[in-house]
Protein backbone atom coordinates (compact mmCIF):
# COMPACT_ATOMS: atom_id res chain seq x y z
CA UNK A 1 0.00 0.00 0.00
CA UNK A 2 1.39 3.55 -1.07
CA UNK A 3 1.70 5.52 1.48
CA UNK A 4 0.05 8.66 2.26
CA UNK A 5 0.96 12.19 0.90
CA UNK A 6 0.54 16.04 1.92
CA UNK A 7 0.98 17.91 -0.98
CA UNK A 8 1.61 21.70 -1.07
CA UNK A 9 -1.04 23.52 -3.70
CA UNK A 10 0.85 26.50 -5.62
CA UNK A 11 -2.10 28.76 -6.99
CA UNK A 12 0.10 31.08 -9.44
CA UNK A 13 -0.98 33.95 -10.89
CA UNK A 14 0.99 36.39 -13.26
CA UNK A 15 1.11 40.45 -12.24
CA UNK A 16 1.59 43.53 -14.11
CA UNK A 17 3.60 44.51 -17.05
CA UNK A 18 6.74 42.52 -16.08
CA UNK A 19 4.16 38.90 -15.83
CA UNK A 20 5.90 38.81 -12.21
CA UNK A 21 4.73 35.62 -10.77
CA UNK A 22 3.21 35.30 -7.27
CA UNK A 23 1.20 32.97 -4.96
CA UNK A 24 -2.25 33.86 -4.47
CA UNK A 25 -4.80 31.78 -2.00
CA UNK A 26 -8.28 31.20 -2.91
CA UNK A 27 -11.38 31.16 -1.63
CA UNK A 28 -14.12 29.58 -3.56
CA UNK A 29 -12.10 29.60 -6.41
CA UNK A 30 -13.92 33.66 -6.40
CA UNK A 31 -11.75 35.73 -4.76
CA UNK A 32 -8.06 35.44 -4.39
CA UNK A 33 -5.32 36.95 -1.22
CA UNK A 34 -1.53 37.22 -2.52
CA UNK A 35 0.84 35.18 -0.33
CA UNK A 36 4.07 36.27 -2.02
CA UNK A 37 7.00 34.21 -3.80
CA UNK A 38 6.22 30.85 -5.08
CA UNK A 39 9.94 29.38 -5.34
CA UNK A 40 10.58 31.19 -1.57
CA UNK A 41 7.30 29.03 -0.15
CA UNK A 42 7.70 26.08 -2.15
CA UNK A 43 11.54 26.27 -0.45
CA UNK A 44 9.84 26.71 2.84
CA UNK A 45 7.74 23.52 1.96
CA UNK A 46 10.72 21.35 0.70
CA UNK A 47 12.39 21.88 3.99
CA UNK A 48 9.57 20.55 5.82
CA UNK A 49 9.84 17.64 3.88
CA UNK A 50 6.28 17.84 1.70
CA UNK A 51 5.89 14.94 -0.66
CA UNK A 52 5.44 16.76 -3.84
CA UNK A 53 4.04 20.19 -4.69
CA UNK A 54 0.86 21.09 -7.42
CA UNK A 55 1.34 24.03 -9.10
CA UNK A 56 -1.72 25.57 -11.44
CA UNK A 57 -1.50 28.40 -13.73
CA UNK A 58 -4.77 30.65 -12.85
CA UNK A 59 -4.48 32.73 -15.48
CA UNK A 60 -6.27 32.37 -18.79
CA UNK A 61 -2.72 32.33 -20.49
CA UNK A 62 -2.54 30.06 -23.57
CA UNK A 63 0.65 27.82 -22.75
CA UNK A 64 1.70 28.42 -26.64
CA UNK A 65 1.52 31.67 -26.83
CA UNK A 66 3.16 33.14 -23.14
CA UNK A 67 6.74 31.14 -23.25
CA UNK A 68 6.88 33.33 -19.99
CA UNK A 69 5.27 30.46 -18.30
CA UNK A 70 7.25 27.90 -19.29
CA UNK A 71 10.42 29.93 -18.84
CA UNK A 72 8.94 30.37 -14.68
CA UNK A 73 8.38 26.47 -14.85
CA UNK A 74 11.88 26.06 -15.95
CA UNK A 75 12.99 28.21 -12.85
CA UNK A 76 11.14 26.92 -10.55
CA UNK A 77 12.78 23.51 -10.97
CA UNK A 78 15.71 24.45 -11.31
CA UNK A 79 15.21 25.44 -7.44
CA UNK A 80 13.02 23.59 -5.82
CA UNK A 81 13.77 19.40 -6.25
CA UNK A 82 10.42 17.50 -4.87
CA UNK A 83 8.10 16.29 -7.83
CA UNK A 84 6.24 18.57 -9.54
CA UNK A 85 2.68 18.42 -11.06
CA UNK A 86 1.96 21.54 -13.35
CA UNK A 87 -1.69 22.24 -14.56
CA UNK A 88 -3.81 25.04 -16.11
CA UNK A 89 -4.53 25.84 -19.66
CA UNK A 90 -3.41 22.58 -21.01
CA UNK A 91 -5.05 22.13 -24.84
CA UNK A 92 -3.09 19.57 -26.05
CA UNK A 93 -0.88 16.84 -25.80
CA UNK A 94 2.18 19.47 -27.03
CA UNK A 95 1.15 21.67 -24.03
CA UNK A 96 1.48 18.63 -21.67
CA UNK A 97 4.79 17.36 -23.37
CA UNK A 98 6.32 20.74 -23.14
CA UNK A 99 5.52 21.03 -19.44
CA UNK A 100 7.14 17.74 -18.90
CA UNK A 101 10.09 18.86 -20.52
CA UNK A 102 10.30 21.99 -18.70
CA UNK A 103 10.13 20.55 -15.41
CA UNK A 104 7.15 19.15 -14.07
CA UNK A 105 7.42 15.38 -13.30
CA UNK A 106 3.30 15.62 -13.78
CA UNK A 107 0.30 17.23 -15.65
CA UNK A 108 -3.16 17.91 -14.62
CA UNK A 109 -5.83 18.23 -16.94
CA UNK A 110 -9.35 20.16 -15.79
CA UNK A 111 -11.12 22.46 -18.32
CA UNK A 112 -9.92 20.65 -21.71
CA UNK A 113 -10.44 17.75 -20.32
CA UNK A 114 -13.91 18.10 -19.83
CA UNK A 115 -14.63 19.96 -23.45
CA UNK A 116 -12.24 17.56 -25.17
CA UNK A 117 -12.42 14.04 -23.31
CA UNK A 118 -9.59 12.45 -25.99
CA UNK A 119 -7.27 15.28 -24.42
CA UNK A 120 -6.81 12.69 -21.60
CA UNK A 121 -6.61 9.85 -23.63
CA UNK A 122 -3.96 11.05 -25.59
CA UNK A 123 -1.84 12.49 -22.48
CA UNK A 124 -1.81 9.15 -21.08
CA UNK A 125 -1.31 6.98 -24.57
CA UNK A 126 1.74 9.99 -24.70
CA UNK A 127 3.21 10.52 -21.31
CA UNK A 128 2.06 7.67 -19.01
CA UNK A 129 -0.81 7.21 -17.27
CA UNK A 130 1.40 8.02 -14.54
CA UNK A 131 2.25 11.61 -15.74
CA UNK A 132 -1.45 12.10 -15.82
CA UNK A 133 -3.60 13.67 -12.94
CA UNK A 134 -7.35 14.84 -14.00
CA UNK A 135 -8.47 17.48 -11.56
CA UNK A 136 -12.22 18.18 -10.92
CA UNK A 137 -13.47 20.72 -9.90
CA UNK A 138 -16.83 19.06 -7.02
CA UNK A 139 -20.25 21.66 -6.30
CA UNK A 140 -22.78 19.80 -4.71
CA UNK A 141 -26.00 20.70 -6.09
CA UNK A 142 -28.51 18.52 -3.84
CA UNK A 143 -28.09 15.48 -1.21
CA UNK A 144 -25.85 13.15 -3.01
CA UNK A 145 -25.26 14.67 -5.61
CA UNK A 146 -21.91 16.90 -6.74
CA UNK A 147 -21.64 18.59 -10.26
CA UNK A 148 -18.05 19.21 -12.20
CA UNK A 149 -17.17 22.57 -12.57
CA UNK A 150 -14.82 24.19 -15.22
CA UNK A 151 -12.70 27.50 -15.85
CA UNK A 152 -11.26 27.71 -12.26
CA UNK A 153 -14.57 26.48 -10.33
CA UNK A 154 -17.03 29.24 -12.89
CA UNK A 155 -18.87 26.99 -15.26
CA UNK A 156 -21.55 24.37 -14.78
CA UNK A 157 -21.07 21.23 -16.84
CA UNK A 158 -24.45 18.94 -15.57
CA UNK A 159 -21.90 16.24 -15.22
CA UNK A 160 -22.07 14.19 -11.94
CA UNK A 161 -18.88 14.07 -10.22
CA UNK A 162 -18.91 10.29 -8.96
CA UNK A 163 -19.70 9.50 -13.40
CA UNK A 164 -16.90 11.99 -14.29
CA UNK A 165 -14.36 10.30 -11.81
CA UNK A 166 -15.40 6.88 -13.51
CA UNK A 167 -14.81 8.62 -16.90
CA UNK A 168 -11.66 9.89 -16.73
CA UNK A 169 -10.36 6.91 -15.33
CA UNK A 170 -11.26 4.54 -18.32
CA UNK A 171 -9.70 7.32 -20.66
CA UNK A 172 -6.17 6.78 -18.39
CA UNK A 173 -5.91 9.07 -15.31
CA UNK A 174 -3.38 7.88 -13.30
CA UNK A 175 -4.58 9.88 -10.53
CA UNK A 176 -7.39 11.91 -9.44
CA UNK A 177 -7.23 15.64 -7.12
CA UNK A 178 -11.01 16.27 -6.45
CA UNK A 179 -11.05 19.94 -5.21
CA UNK A 180 -14.07 20.55 -3.06
CA UNK A 181 -15.24 24.37 -4.04
CA UNK A 182 -18.10 24.90 -1.47
CA UNK A 183 -15.24 24.40 1.31
CA UNK A 184 -12.41 26.00 -0.55
CA UNK A 185 -10.60 28.36 1.67
CA UNK A 186 -13.80 28.36 3.98
CA UNK A 187 -11.94 26.12 6.74
CA UNK A 188 -14.76 24.49 7.78
CA UNK A 189 -14.13 21.07 7.57
CA UNK A 190 -13.70 18.64 4.18
CA UNK A 191 -16.87 17.62 2.43
CA UNK A 192 -16.69 13.45 4.29
CA UNK A 193 -19.96 12.99 2.22
CA UNK A 194 -18.20 13.56 -0.98
CA UNK A 195 -15.15 11.47 -0.04
CA UNK A 196 -17.81 8.52 0.85
CA UNK A 197 -18.88 8.51 -2.49
CA UNK A 198 -15.61 9.30 -4.08
CA UNK A 199 -13.63 6.20 -2.64
CA UNK A 200 -16.34 3.98 -3.64
CA UNK A 201 -15.77 4.52 -7.23
CA UNK A 202 -12.15 5.44 -7.57
CA UNK A 203 -9.42 2.59 -8.53
CA UNK A 204 -6.44 4.92 -9.39
CA UNK A 205 -4.55 7.59 -6.45
CA UNK A 206 -7.45 9.82 -5.32
CA UNK A 207 -6.20 13.22 -3.99
CA UNK A 208 -8.57 15.04 -1.70
CA UNK A 209 -8.86 19.19 -1.27
CA UNK A 210 -10.65 21.71 0.29
CA UNK A 211 -11.88 22.88 4.04
CA UNK A 212 -8.73 21.59 5.59
CA UNK A 213 -8.25 23.57 8.45
CA UNK A 214 -6.59 21.97 11.67
CA UNK A 215 -5.09 18.03 11.93
CA UNK A 216 -7.78 16.04 12.89
CA UNK A 217 -9.16 17.04 9.57
CA UNK A 218 -6.39 15.49 7.82
CA UNK A 219 -7.00 12.23 10.22
CA UNK A 220 -10.14 11.81 9.71
CA UNK A 221 -9.99 12.16 5.51
CA UNK A 222 -6.83 9.37 5.71
CA UNK A 223 -9.35 7.13 7.36
CA UNK A 224 -10.95 6.77 4.22
CA UNK A 225 -8.97 3.82 2.86
CA UNK A 226 -9.48 5.29 -0.48
CA UNK A 227 -7.97 8.69 0.05
CA UNK A 228 -4.06 8.95 -0.78
CA UNK A 229 -3.43 12.40 -0.54
CA UNK A 230 -4.48 15.63 0.53
CA UNK A 231 -3.61 19.21 -1.02
CA UNK A 232 -3.36 21.89 1.35
CA UNK A 233 -2.97 25.89 1.01
CA UNK A 234 -5.17 28.24 3.74
CA UNK A 235 -3.43 25.91 6.45
CA UNK A 236 0.13 26.05 5.64
CA UNK A 237 0.60 29.30 3.42
CA UNK A 238 -0.88 31.72 6.48
CA UNK A 239 1.52 29.50 9.15
CA UNK A 240 -1.42 27.51 10.81
CA UNK A 241 0.56 24.75 10.62
CA UNK A 242 3.63 22.96 8.89
CA UNK A 243 4.30 19.86 7.19
CA UNK A 244 6.42 18.71 9.92
CA UNK A 245 4.13 19.00 12.67
CA UNK A 246 1.19 17.52 10.43
CA UNK A 247 3.48 14.38 9.92
CA UNK A 248 4.19 14.20 13.03
CA UNK A 249 0.54 14.24 14.27
CA UNK A 250 -0.26 11.40 11.98
CA UNK A 251 2.38 9.09 12.48
CA UNK A 252 1.47 9.06 15.88
CA UNK A 253 -2.36 8.34 14.72
CA UNK A 254 -1.55 5.62 13.39
CA UNK A 255 -1.37 7.28 9.77
CA UNK A 256 1.30 5.29 7.13
CA UNK A 257 2.96 8.81 5.92
CA UNK A 258 6.64 9.13 5.43
CA UNK A 259 8.44 11.58 7.81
Amino acid sequence: MLKKRLIPKLLLRFKGEGKTPILVNSYKYLHYKTIGSPIHQAKIYEAQSADELVMLNMDSLSLQDNAFVLEYLKKFSENIFMPLTFGGKIRTVKDAVNLIRWGADKITINTHGVTNRNLIKECAEKLGSQCVIVEIHSKKKQLSNWEVFIENGRQPTKINVVDWVEEVQKLGAGEILVVSVDNDGVCKGPDLDLITKLEQTCRVPLIYAGGISKKNDISEIFNFSGIDGVALSHLLHFNKDNIKSLKSFLKLNNIDIRI
